[in-house]
């Protein structure tokens, strides 16, 4: 949460009482700076703090269902309520109640009728101790720039907002900044530093965010920036700053830094790899003389997080802590053992589970890795849309170890039961933004949902009633009759018409030019991921036969020879020779690239068919699909001469989530860059996506959202006369 909006929560006051009279004479008095809400009792106040924090609670010592101090006692018990300041009127002059209320942790205890001045002076008194304690927590006490803790959450806070943007990030460092302290003192040091943090204050933007972490080190964060722009920023300060001049009795002397830049997700996939590739850059800088900027290059240190990832052998079904070993999230017993020890007073918890049925047999036609990259991907998709719908305490995992089934927990200090509609209504409405963001996925999805009794005493019983809610499982998006249909069209054979109902050839475009580089053919919407179409060829090619009506047919949808190349997967139930003469035989002198799935190069090799380019047509050559970065890959890669590298859509969907990938991306394309492999992806839907392929340096890639801003451009463009 930015500091705006910290203030914004922290100017709502939750005036919880029964009595309309007293609610009215506390907004009166408050004035007009405020924006009170009002509950009639700790349930309506609970609920409201459901979707929002108020800055301040007012409450009322007399409340139905429960009194003032029993309800304060659950708010200082709450996680995400115990800080909030509260303030207890009460109609009785009780001096015993009076100290029960502040032994629970009441900021003020008021008699009614109270003074508005002095009910004023109370609310405004705490929400500002609360921002001046706020500051100081935030800020280097001698530079007053912002400390380690809120650069990290500057950071955080941008990379929720931007998700895709690039960012980029320099540390620098006085340079001699010792002999500066040895020569001249430690208050002419303070000096130094304070000058260097007044010039960087004065260039903060939205862009250009400084920070202190400690001794004469300095980071700024670069919002929006890449490392090319940032550096001429950070050249323009040095230049600056060496000017400045430091005087003392007998001398003046200048001094000059060094810094290190890195970006944001081209070089890191989190922060801490961010601050570690710009401090390798600002070593590099000091090496070679001091009083320069450098960006962070390959060369200055290897992929440790791809490697990482070759050598890694993960857990079967849990790892270390007992989770589940793909998406790290606990199964649920653990769930529940979790939520029995929380240390606020529990009502009732919400139930939402979420199951997925693959419409084929994923894993056979592309591989485990890309089925746990689709899991990974629906675990964080899963977990963002109820961030965004229904923002309370969530507890997220897994029924069992056998099946792809989400488990999630909303345990509520108010009764969910209240109100049971308005809970159905917020999971179908999760579970409608789960299946809006999945639309491309493979899969089918089903979900239950519902709402259970909390008891601590009988956690055997809490399993029990879950299960219930397991067993009522409905269907929320069902892809199979679309996916049977397709799968009959092609089953039977037939012609170019049948086809061009069903499919169309589709472009992959250069990523910085938006140039068409190379065709391949896809199935129409709502099926257009490429896992469709593979799956299709698979289940309905079985032989010589098939496969040659397959390809006379698709050549009348292919346009003609626009002199790009067009890539064809290859069927593992043909044999790589069989395929590949037949291909060549139907497109004639057409160039075709035949794409092997990364699962089946192991056969590919074993038939030994091409071992050496030569084996192939003259105007055929081989490339490498739904490339998932198997263990093997650096091998493959090496001893077969590819054509273009084809990363598999699991790998790269909703990429902008998943920082550890971009980095494991990162790495195979700076192997690919060496041996001369062009990396290209496919099917690219999203914006966020686009733009971290094109930081990663991607040669080319497909998909709608590459269609729609070439089109955007192609309208831009001046008529050529």
């Amino acid at each position: 949460m930015t500091r705006d909006a910290l203030d914004r929560a922290r100017d709502t006051v939750l005036i919880v009482t029964s009595h309309e009279k007293l609610a009215r004479e506390i907004i009166f008095s408050l004035g007009p700076g405020y924006a009170a809400t009002r509950a009639a009792n700790a349930t309506e106040a609970f609920s409201f703090m459901t979707f929002q924090r108020p800055g301040v609670i007012i409450a009322d010592s007399d409340l139905p269902e429960k009194s003032g101090i029993e309800f304060l006692h659950n708010i200082r018990g709450g996680y995400q309520t115990k800080l909030i300041p509260f303030i207890m009127i009460s109609r009785k002059d009780n001096t015993q109640q009076r100290i029960r209320a502040i032994e629970a942790g009441a900021d003020a205890y008021l008699k009614y009728p109270f003074l508005g001045e002095e009910l004023r002076a109370f609310v405004a008194s705490k929400l500002h101790k609360y921002r001046e304690f706020y500051l100081l927590s935030i800020t280097d006490e001698l530079t007053r720039l912002y400390n380690r803790k809120e650069f990290i959450k500057k950071f955080n806070d941008e990379t929720d907002v931007r998700n895709s943007g690039t960012i980029a990030l320099a540390i620098l460092d006085l340079d001699f900044f010792k002999r500066v302290n040895d020569l001249y003192g430690h208050q002419m040091g303070d000096q130094v530093l304070q000058k260097l943090a007044e010039m960087l204050r004065g260039r903060s933007s939205s862009s250009f965010f400084p920070a202190r972490f400690g001794g004469e080190e300095f980071v700024i964060l670069f919002p929006g920036f890449n490392t090319d722009q940032a550096k001429v920023v950070m050249e323009r300060l040095l230049h600056d700053f060496s000017l400045v001049p430091f005087k003392t009795e007998k001398t003046t002397f200048y001094v000059t830094f060094s810094a290190g830049i890195a970006e944001y997700p081209a070089m890191a996939s989190n922060i801490s790899e961010l601050l570690s590739r710009s401090d390798q850059a600002l070593y590099a800088a000091k090496e070679d003389g001091r009083n320069r900027i450098y960006s962070f290059s390959p060369i200055m240190a290897r992929n440790d997080k791809f490697w990482e990832y070759l050598r890694s052998n993960r857990g079967v079904f849990i790892d270390s802590r007992g989770c589940d070993s793909i998406t790290k999230l606990p199964y649920l017993p653990q769930l529940l053992e979790t939520v029995v020890n929380l240390d606020f007073e529990l009502n009732s918890i919400g139930v939402l589970v979420i199951r997925f049925r693959p419409l084929f047999d994923f894993e056979k036609y592309f591989g485990t890795k890309n089925y746990y990259y689709d899991i990974e991907n629906i675990s964080i998709i899963i977990q963002k849309s109820i961030e965004l719908i229904f923002p309370t305490d969530m507890y997220v995992g897994h029924s069992d170890i056998f099946d792809r089934e989400f488990l999630l927990l909303f345990p509520s200090i108010i009764d969910f039961t209240l109100n049971t509609e308005r809970f159905n209504e917020i999971c179908r409405e999760i579970c409608t933004t789960i299946q809006y963001s999945l639309s491309e996925f493979s899969m089918n999805m089903e979900c239950s949902f519902g709402i259970i009794p909390y008891e601590r005493m009988n956690p055997h019983g809490m399993y029990r009633s879950i299960n219930a809610i397991r067993g009522e499982m409905s269907i929320h998006s069902d892809k199979s009759e679309k996916f049977i249909n397709y799968l009959k069209t092609m089953g039977n054979g037939g012609g170019s018409e049948d086809l061009h109902e069903i499919m169309e050839i589709k472009n992959f475009y250069s990523i910085d030019l938006l140039e068409p580089l190379y065709q391949y053919p896809a199935l129409k919407e709502p099926l257009s991921r490429d896992t469709f179409f593979s799956a299709i060829l698979e289940e309905s090619i079985t032989g010589r036969e098939s496969l040659g009506t397959f390809l006379v047919a698709l050549r009348g949808v292919v346009p003609g020879d626009t002199g790009l190349p067009l890539l064809l997967p290859w069927i593992s139930s043909i044999s790589f020779d069989e395929y590949v003469d037949i291909a060549a035989g139907v497109f004639g002198e057409r160039e075709l690239v035949i794409l092997i799935n990364e699962s089946g190069i192991p056969a590919v090799l074993k038939s030994g068919y091409i071992n050496t380019p030569a084996s192939l047509p003259g105007t055929v050559s081989i490339g490498l699909d739904n490339c998932f970065i198997g263990a093997d890959i650096l091998g493959y890669l090496s001893i077969m001469d590819f054509r273009v590298c084809i990363f598999s859509e699991n790998i790269s969907r909703k990429l902008h989530h998943f920082k550890d990938r971009i980095k494991i991306i990162s790495g195979l394309i700076l192997f690919l860059d060496q041996v001369g492999i062009p990396a290209l992806a496919r099917n690219v839907q999203l914006e966020e996506e686009y733009h971290i392929l094109r930081d990663l340096h991607i040669s080319c890639a497909g998909g709608a959202y590459l269609e729609t801003i070439r089109e955007g451009i192609m309208e831009e463009a001046p008529l050529k006369l």
